[in-house]
């Protein structure tokens, strides 16, 4: 019975023991969570610029789009009701309508009796360059009857947005209603 008694007092022993190690060595210490806050400060700062970079970048692209494909709806309108189509830009915003509602002369404005086909703002942190924008010395392009940009004597029309970073795009309307776009990340030195 003693020798029994000795095995049992030993075995509980070493349950003490290792119960103790488990308390004292459970949960994080200080420097463990120091540490891991540390490296994920570290990763944030390395990650973010580049997030924000990308964010700017779509939003560039979202109006340039934007713009993009409303002058292509513009000449196709002009066409399918055989009219002349304004789109008139301002700084955060543009207008689409029917210039002449075949009564009136066009006058590349949007008059209170000619029809609305859309307004659209622009994406925040993006705005029309009105300065550096030029369709033969309008804010506005028009598209006659055969979708066809009405220029003038220029050979093309340009429309200029940039964002709070400095980058730019420039959407060009050339005679034959051909429409390209170019970036530049450099505010407007380099163009690609």
């Amino acid at each position: 019975m003693i020798q029994m008694t000795a095995i049992f007092n030993n075995r509980m022993q070493i349950i003490n023991e290792s119960t103790a190690f488990k308390k004292q060595n459970s949960g994080f210490s200080f420097l463990e969570l120091m540490v891991v806050i540390s490296l994920i400060g570290i990763i944030s700062a390395i990650a973010v610029p580049g997030i924000l970079g990308y964010r700017d970048g779509t939003r560039m692209r979202s109006a340039t789009n934007d713009i993009h494909s409303n002058l292509q709806r513009a000449k196709s309108i002009a066409i399918r009701e055989n009219t002349w189509v304004l789109l008139e830009f301002a700084e955060n915003t543009y207008t689409i309508c029917l210039d002449g509602d075949n009564d009136t002369l066009p006058n590349e404005i949007c008059d209170d009796d000619e029809k609305v086909i859309g307004d659209a703002g622009m994406v925040p942190g993006v705005q029309i360059d009105i300065a550096n924008s030029d369709f033969n010395g309008n804010d506005s392009i028009r598209f006659d009857r055969r979708g066809l940009p009405v220029l003038g004597a220029a050979a093309n029309g340009t429309l200029e947005l940039t964002d709070t970073m400095g980058h730019k795009a420039r959407i060009t309307v050339n005679r034959l209603g051909f429409i390209t776009t170019t970036t530049s990340e450099d505010g407007g030195t380099t163009w690609q």
